[in-house]
């Protein structure tokens, strides 16, 4: 590489996802389905969460058919702990880690801050 001259396949390479898996919070729709379809095209495994499970079900068939990613999909609701604890040890337990969490959900109608829920397994630490 030369200079400040950059090509495709090393912008490529630099964000090269293979080995890693993402959780995409809120991936069932919207920006969430892209961020969880760019990733897998990165080459991660994904795990698509939200409240709607169907929805997340289809990004995560429609991601293992259109990239060959592992791809799997959890009911999530970020305002509820024990919500957030099930889904986390199921995707666990499926993918192995989370190396890569996306928080895209939202909680309509409510501006203000709320308490986040904090998670820790297997050597690591998550706050969701």
């Amino acid at each position: 590489m030369s200079g400040d001259c950059w090509t495709m396949m090393n912008a490529l390479e630099l964000f090269n996802l293979s080995g890693k898996s993402a959780l995409v919070a809120g991936g069932g729709r919207g920006i969430g389905k892209t961020i969880a379809f760019a990733l897998a095209q990165a080459g991660a495994d994904v795990a698509v969460a939200s409240r709607n499970e169907e929805s997340c079900a289809d990004v995560a068939r429609d991601i293992m058919r259109t990239t060959g990613r592992v791809a799997v999909w959890s009911k999530l609701d970020v305002a509820e702990k024990k919500s957030v604890q099930k889904a986390v040890r199921s995707i666990g337990e499926k993918l192995g880690s989370i190396d890569i969490l996306v928080n895209n959900s939202g909680m309509p109608g409510s501006l203000h801050l709320r308490r986040c829920h904090s998670i820790s397994g297997k050597g690591s630490s998550t706050s969701i």
